[in-house]
This record gives structure tokens, C-alpha cells and sequence, in this order.
């Protein structure tokens, strides 16, 4: 997939192209500046973290710190951040080594789409401002904020409770 095939996807064209190829340039992909997502997942890690507290926080005011704690949890782990990522079809864009991209274990695989979602949040972020970013999260994110009437249980937290 082109880049701009996957602006349009995405509904956000942007302004630096070496944000959006840098978003998707895994360290094993050498390049001549030899630099790679990592930054930038980073600072979509945060920004994304940013996004869905303050949503959390206003759409569930009588709500403790606690049942937000493990919404937002849910809503920002790997798991969460791979369904997007495949969405989104992340896999098409990403930029590594052949031989390493040939050989990618499935949980390396999830870790590693899951933090090239990030680093496009950031770039995006660094692109544009919030507002747009959060146009991007609320795009793919609306849905799984909504499903989840109670705050998430994992089950070694229920089992506490229980016992």
C-alpha cells in the first residue's frame, strides 16, 4: 500500500512525509540516518494514554479512579492497539529488513504492530495538534470505549475480589 492510499484510509494526509515513513521504520529496516518508530511510540504511547483519560474522565463522572484505571488499561493495551493496528492494515506499511519481517514470531509481531500504532499516533500528533489526533483515536476507538458498560475485570483482579 502507498502512502497516500493510507492517508486516505486513516482520513489524515500529512503535511511531513518523514513523520508518516518514520512511524513505520522498524530498527532492523537500515536506513541512512538509521533512526526508527521507537521515538515516536514514545510520544504516542502518552499522547493516546492523554486521550482516552480525559474522554474516561468526562463520560463517566461518578466513576472512582480506579474503574477508570482499568478502562483505560483495556482501552490502551497491546491487544486493543493490535485490533486497530490491523484495521488499519499497519502490517502493509511497515518498513523492516526482509529477513526479519520473513522470520517474525506472532508475539513480536503483536508487540511490534501494536507500537507502530503509537508511533503513528505521535506522528500524527507532531504533524497537526491534539485535535486531530483525537479525531484519529475517537475514529478508531469510539467503538471499544462504547462496548464496555462496566469497567474490564481481568481475572486475577475478580479472583482477588472473590476471594
Amino acid at each position: 500500500m502507498k502512502v497516500n492510499e493510507f492517508e486516505k484510509k486513516i482520513n489524515y494526509k500529512f503535511k511531513n512525509k518523514s513523520l508518516i515513513n518514520l512511524a513505520f521504520t522498524h530498527s532492523s529496516f537500515k536506513n541512512k540516518k538509521n533512526t526508527n518508530y521507537e521515538r515516536l511510540e514514545f510520544l504516542g504511547d502518552r499522547i493516546l494514554s492523554l486521550i482516552i483519560s480525559e474522554y474516561l474522565f468526562l463520560k463517566y463522572p461518578i466513576e472512582d479512579e480506579g474503574a477508570l484505571s482499568k478502562r483505560l488499561s483495556n482501552l490502551v493495551s497491546k491487544k486493543t492497539l493490535l485490533e486497530v493496528a490491523n484495521e488499519i492494515n499497519i502490517k502493509e506499511m511497515l518498513k523492516m529488513d526482509y529477513s526479519e519481517k520473513k522470520n517474525l514470531k506472532l508475539k513480536k509481531n503483536i508487540s511490534i504492530l501494536s507500537d507502530v500504532c503509537e508511533a503513528l499516533i505521535g506522528a500524527i500528533y507532531l504533524d497537526s495538534d491534539l485535535k486531530n489526533t483525537k479525531n484519529f483515536v475517537f475514529k478508531y476507538w469510539e467503538k471499544k470505549i462504547s462496548k464496555n458498560i462496566s469497567p474490564p475485570q481481568d481475572p486475577k483482579s475478580l479472583l482477588q475480589e472473590v476471594a
